[in-house]
């Protein structure tokens, strides 16, 4: 018999077992105004994907993820850039 974690709705649907994904925030960063990255070893953990969210409305530069690095590049003139805040996990 297999044991394991099951949540159902009030309807009587399974809406989370063993198979579903769920996000793992593992940190946050700042991106400054200038081309820049940061390190953590979780971000190489097997079979999972990288997600960021940039927290504010202000154009945030393009995010890469790359093994254990995340990086940014600012793609709009130097004027017009404001550090950006963002937080980072796994799914």
């Amino acid at each position: 018999m297999a044991v394991g974690l099951r949540i159902w709705d009030t309807a009587g649907n399974l809406i989370f077992d063993e198979n579903t994904r769920i996000t793992r925030y593992l940190g946050s960063g700042s991106t400054g105004t200038a081309d820049g990255s940061i390190s953590d070893a979780k971000l190489a953990e097997s079979g999972a994907a990288v997600w960021w969210r940039f927290i504010g409305s202000a154009t945030p530069p393009v995010m890469l993820h790359s093994g254990t690095n995340l990086s940014w590049q600012w793609d709009i003139p130097l004027t017009y850039r404001t550090s950006r805040t963002f937080v980072y996990g796994l799914f």
